[in-house]
C-alpha cells in the first residue's frame, strides 16, 4: 500500500487544482450500477413489482449491512418511478432496520405517500420456510426484477431458479 503513494500523491496534487477550476473528469461508467437503474425500469413499463431479498442472515454480517446500503437507491428509484418494491425479510431486526431505509427513501423521493407498510415485512427466521414463502410471492406477484443481495446460503438456488422460471431479471451479491 504505501508503496504507491510517491507515484499518487503528485496526482493528486495536480488533480485537485485542476478540477477546483471546473474542467470535467471522465467517470467510467459501472455496467453493474447501470444494470441496476436498467432492471428497474424494466419493470416499471410493465408495470410489475421489484423484488428485494436482504439475504438471510443478521445486521452483524457485511453483506446484510451492504444490501441495506444498496436498498436505499433501489427504493428511491422505484419511488420516483412509482413501481412497487417488495421487500420480504428473514430477521426481525433486519426488517426494522429495511423498513426505516425504505421509508426514508420514499421521503427522499418526495413520495411518502407511495410508502406502504405492508410491501416490507417479515417472514421467518427459518432457512427453508423463508426460501418457500419468496418463491410463493414470486409466484403470485411475478417480479419484472428480483435483487438478491445478502447472505445466502443453499436457498439461493430455489430462489434464483424460481426467479428464472417467472422471467425476471436477476440481479444477486453476496461476499
Amino acid at each position: 500500500g504505501y508503496a504507491l503513494a510517491p507515484l499518487l500523491c503528485p496526482a493528486v496534487a495536480v488533480a485537485i487544482p485542476t478540477f477546483m477550476r471546473g474542467k470535467e473528469i471522465y467517470i467510467r461508467p459501472i455496467p453493474a450500477i447501470q444494470a441496476v437503474a436498467e432492471a428497474i425500469g424494466r419493470a416499471t413499463e410493465m408495470g410489475k413489482p421489484i423484488l428485494y431479498v436482504p439475504g438471510i442472515s443478521t445486521i452483524q454480517d457485511v453483506a446484510t449491512i451492504a444490501a441495506l446500503n444498496i436498498l436505499a437507491p433501489v427504493a428511491q428509484k422505484a419511488a420516483q418511478y412509482d413501481s412497487k418494491l417488495i421487500v420480504p425479510n428473514y430477521d426481525p431486526i433486519v426488517f426494522t432496520i429495511t423498513q426505516e431505509v425504505v421509508k426514508e427513501a420514499y421521503l427522499k423521493a418526495g413520495r411518502p405517500d407511495a410508502y406502504h407498510d405492508e410491501d416490507v415485512f417479515y417472514l421467518s427466521a427459518r432457512q427453508f420456510a423463508y426460501a418457500a414463502a419468496v418463491n410463493g410471492i414470486m409466484m403470485r406477484e411475478k417480479p419484472a426484477t428480483n435483487f438478491f443481495l445478502g447472505m445466502f446460503y443453499a436457498e439461493s438456488l430455489l430462489l434464483a431458479e424460481t426467479g428464472n422460471m417467472t422471467g425476471a431479471i436477476q440481479i444477486a451479491g453476496t461476499d
